[in-house]
């Protein structure tokens, strides 16, 4: 995630992995098996997670 370089600043690497860790636990709790793969179904949910704590880390 190349765009997020400088929020590293802010957060660690450990605070984006964990926020990744919950995403795929999110993943695995919702996905139903419908005509796609898991990891076509959990790659985004792990983004928007991450993008996520990104963007309330830079909140007022």
């Amino acid at each position: 995630m190349k765009q997020f370089k400088y929020y590293l600043l802010v957060l660690t690497k450990e605070d984006l992995y964990q926020e990744g860790f919950l995403g795929l636990i999110k993943a695995l709790n919702n996905y139903e098996n419908l005509d796609y793969d898991f990891i076509t179904y959990t790659t985004p949910t792990i983004k928007s997670e991450i993008k996520e704590l990104i963007r309330k880390s830079n909140s007022p």
